[in-house]
């Protein structure tokens, strides 16, 4: 690291002396073969469909035989940037900087390693369209809306890099609103996500801007632009079971407020059934009897029938976040056995928005609303939201029951509509001729008109609601 560093401020005083600008210092993720030619090669498949973000030169070899590139920056410093993403990370905007001022950070965490450690932590937290990572401080911001992109020294992340809902060589033909500087088309659909009034995007690859349209549906073909709607891409999800399985079997809760549903042939209906009902905690499933007891609180685990399995109403634990400790002032503290009873005693207290387990002592610490959460990387400690993960919360909200939940369509809509639930999406959708199927994106109540699909079309994201014109 040490003749790095010295190499890279030799390469900025021979720069400087030739009357050049200085320039910005970096390893790309894929160094080249030192003896490829000077010829542009692109270095993922990002560069390879939309260009590269950022100027291509002729690189030096450093003690490692990998090659350093020098990159114009604003800043006027030479510094190695070395950043290595990998393939799921491809779409990472690397040398780019967001203006926090007027962008909405969530969440923020310290001793965070590299950008797709921060990519991962951004896919696994709702409403993050994207975060920032900046290596010299080890530190990831969560952003709920990205905002002002400049070129600088740090690295964009996107939670997933899926662009198959991409339309390519097509722009929106309606007037729409300038985002401004975005790297590649995939941090341009996530600025859309974090602006309330955007249901499509347009980016050229040309100049590299952003712009935002209201509609969408309306496309024509330009050569140098991408095009695409809002949440259309698959978002990239860990197993239910990620942390751990919430479920406790042999064991059952002494609470008797409940009601008994019958003919259930697995326990994950009986989940269903509880995320259902607003007044539903808690769980005990009997595989022999195929009952399901739906309770209005825990009570205290105590052993019953040899077939029950007990477990909160929230029960996916795709989105705790692992070796993830929050800061600050804790509103409560508790005991429990495991993070998914952290996870419950957190959403039955009313002051608890967000929790951390710590496994060695079993902590359970509760902390309470602030603009932007802080925390940092710390081994044996879990933390997560008040909340459900994954598709959970689309329990709650009105839909038909042949609804899917979790599932929208990869075609381009033949219309999209406001709409204020997805049952009423539906009802849209029956009184149009052409409307074959519908998708309900519940982040901004945007109904998408549908033809006719089939199951090649569905893609996984957990924000929305599709079904058929008629159940």
């Amino acid at each position: 690291m040490r003749k790095f560093k010295e190499l890279t401020v030799l390469a900025a005083m021979v720069l400087a002396l030739s009357n050049q600008k200085r320039t910005e210092a970096w390893k790309p993720p894929q160094s080249l073969d030192k003896g490829a030619d000077e010829a542009f090669s692109a270095q993922s498949m990002v560069e390879t469909k939309w260009g590269t973000p950022y100027t291509y030169v002729t690189g030096f070899q450093v003690p490692n035989n990998s090659l350093v590139y020098l990159f114009e920056t604003a800043s006027g410093t030479a510094k190695g940037y070395d950043v290595e993403v990998e393939f799921r990370n491809e779409c990472a905007g690397m040398g780019t900087l967001v203006d926090s001022e007027r962008s909405e950070v969530s969440e923020r965490f310290s001793n965070i390693s590299s950008a797709d450690d921060c990519q991962e932590l951004c896919g696994q937290t709702r409403n993050c369209v994207g975060a920032a990572y900046d290596e010299s401080a080890s530190t990831c911001s969560l952003m709920k809306s990205l905002r002002g992109l400049t070129q600088g020294l740090s690295t964009v992340v996107v939670p997933s890099c899926d662009s198959e809902c991409f339309q390519e060589g097509k722009k929106i033909s309606e007037s729409g609103t300038s985002l401004g500087f975005a790297p590649n088309p995939n941090i341009c659909q996530a600025m859309c996500e974090g602006e309330p009034t955007c249901r499509a995007f347009t980016w050229t690859w040309t100049d590299k801007q952003c712009f935002s349209y209201a509609n969408g549906t309306v496309m024509v073909a330009a050569d140098d632009a991408v095009s695409g709607r809002r949440a259309s891409c698959s978002l990239s999800r860990k197993e239910d079971t990620y942390a751990e399985s919430c479920m406790v079997s042999e064991l059952s809760s002494n609470f008797y407020s409940h009601e008994i549903l019958g003919g259930m042939g697995n326990v994950n209906f009986c989940k269903i059934a509880c995320l259902s009902r607003s007044d539903c905690n808690y769980i005990t499933y009997n595989s022999s009897t195929r009952k399901c007891y739906i309770k209005r609180g825990r009570g205290s685990l105590v052993f019953s029938k040899r077939a029950d399995s007990t477990g909160p109403k929230y029960c996916d634990t795709s989105c705790f976040l692992k070796d993830i400790e929050y800061e600050g002032e804790r509103v409560a503290t508790t005991k429990a056995d495991k993070a998914s009873h952290c996870h419950y005693e957190c959403f039955i207290n009313s002051k608890c928005i967000r929790w951390t387990y710590e496994e060695s002592t079993q902590g359970c610490y509760f902390f309470g609303e602030t603009n932007t959460a802080v925390g940092a990387r710390s081994k044996g400690f879990w933390s997560g939201p008040k909340g459900g993960c994954g598709i959970e919360p689309l329990y709650a909200l009105a839909a038909p029951d042949c609804a899917l939940k979790g599932i929208k369509y990869s075609l381009v809509p033949l219309q999209a509509v406001s709409t204020s639930t997805a049952t009423e999406c539906q009802q849209r959708c029956q009184a149009d001729s052409n409307c074959k199927t519908f998708a309900f994106n519940t982040t901004v109540n945007a109904c998408e008109l549908h033809g006719a699909t089939t199951n090649y079309h569905r893609r996984d994201n957990h924000y929305f609601i599709s079904g058929p014109k008629n159940c």
